[in-house]
């Protein structure tokens, strides 16, 4: 059988690496098509060189490179595999002759992020021509289904939900089989981090000052730069005052550099590499991390020496969690009280309610600003825990499938897919 994965970003190897060794483990064509005419100006380090592949311990994959949707469309309708994976479904397919059913490759969506694939749907055509959504965890079908009713970008109709959920199979969470390849010890060494030493991981913030006066000024750390945030929203001024009083970046980075001293904590910062550590957050970090492998990928790799990580709202708290690491929220700046639209809940906000995706009694912990700047310093990595039967209900309910590889699940469904579509045509 053969199979192709696209790639837009490097940082796509993060959902689809597993699954490209599984498929190598079956003896299977593999190729990654790596779309090199999407421009990238705020993400040049994410650009997909097919000389910064990983490396797969299965095999050799085969590359293509092809520019954009149009010549996707070209490369789908010459059938050269039996399935495309893709993280999202295909767009702009009206305008690009994308070729019908009959005549192109199977297409399949692996989720890469929770609800990623239904809330970047940007018209009903392009869901049509996705054959399979190879989700986690039936929780995140249901969530991705309100959420598009949510946000609208497309008429949703009964009959769009009961294709949404007739072409939905839960495969798992690919991306957690990485932990297999990852030695813990070795991380340390590469990182000159010492053997016992306590190791706290923080999620860098990232500029959310486009949303409003109170992210902007959050992030503003000097009278200039409060000025230059006060001046971009004049509407919000009866606000500033009470905005000014509330803690900033500085204010957090400090208590979080508090509470490491007071464990005798080593401190890593980690960033992804679309983003860049804010001054203040360099100054207190011991090192600074950025995506320095896509297999297995940094962030797994971070999180298997972490005792405790910390982060905004970061859907990184999956893999805290499947490593058994304490997530701590910090909910500062009303991060998590943008909304999509005026009339309905924030997402973070909605995932942030007792017993939520962020806020899991004994796996998950979440502080306010207040509480940070007041009480962090002071207390113990032992008061922020993972109660073992917890970690597992969260597992079962938000990551993945337990006991088996979650990759060879993917690979099960679509070779399943490939079967039946072969039976079809006899």
């Amino acid at each position: 059988m053969r199979i192709a994965f696209i790639i837009v970003r490097m940082n796509w190897y993060r959902t689809m690496a597993a699954a490209i060794d599984a498929a190598l483990s079956r003896g299977w064509h593999v190729e990654c098509w790596h779309d090199i005419g999407t421009p990238m100006p705020m993400r040049p380090l994410d650009f997909p060189l097919i000389e910064t592949t990983p490396y797969f311990s299965n095999g050799a994959v085969t590359f293509r490179e092809y520019q954009g949707i149009t010549e996707l469309s070209s490369l789908m309708g010459k059938k050269l595999v039996d399935v495309v994976v893709n993280s999202i479904a295909p767009v702009n397919i009206c305008q690009e002759n994308w070729p019908d059913k009959c005549n192109r490759s199977i297409y399949v969506c692996l989720e890469p992020s929770p609800m990623d694939i239904f809330r970047n749907m940007v018209n009903p055509e392009g869901l049509r021509q996705v054959d399979m959504f190879a989700l986690t965890t039936p929780y995140w079908l249901e969530q991705g289904i309100q959420v598009m009713k949510m946000i609208k970008r497309i008429p949703f109709t009964n009959q769009i939900e009961e294709e949404i959920r007739q072409k939905s199979v839960i495969v798992g969470w690919p991306q957690i089989d990485q932990l297999s390849l990852i030695d813990p010890i070795e991380v340390r060494h590469r990182w000159g981090i010492p053997e016992k030493q306590p190791v706290i991981v923080y999620l860098n913030w990232v500029d959310a000052s486009m949303h409003g006066l109170r992210q902007a000024l959050f992030s503003a750390t000097s009278l200039k730069k409060k000025a230059t945030a006060l001046g971009r929203f004049p509407n919000d001024w009866r606000k500033a005052l009470a905005l000014l009083c509330e803690p900033n970046l500085g204010y957090i980075t400090k208590a979080v550099r508090a509470f490491c001293n007071n464990n005798n904590a080593y401190l890593l910062v980690k960033c992804r590499h679309r983003d860049k550590a804010w001054p203040l957050e360099e100054r207190i970090a011991d090192r600074v991390v950025y995506d320095e492998s896509y297999y297995p990928h940094t962030i797994l790799e971070v999180m298997s020496i972490a005792d405790l990580c910390m982060g905004y709202f970061s859907y990184a708290v999956r893999e805290s969690v499947a490593t058994y690491t304490p997530y701590l929220v910090l909910d500062v700046a009303g991060l998590a009280d943008i909304y999509v639209s005026e009339k309905q809940e924030s997402i973070r906000r909605m995932l942030s309610r007792p017993g939520g995706f962020l806020n899991y009694a004994d796996v998950t912990h979440m502080m306010d600003a207040t509480q940070i700047t007041h009480n962090l310093h002071d207390m113990s990595i032992a008061d922020f825990h993972v109660n073992s039967h917890a970690q597992t209900e969260y597992f079962d309910k938000y990551l993945g499938v337990r006991g088996t590889p979650n990759a060879d699940l993917f690979m099960n469904a679509v070779q399943g897919l490939i079967e039946k579509e072969r039976e079809a045509k006899f």
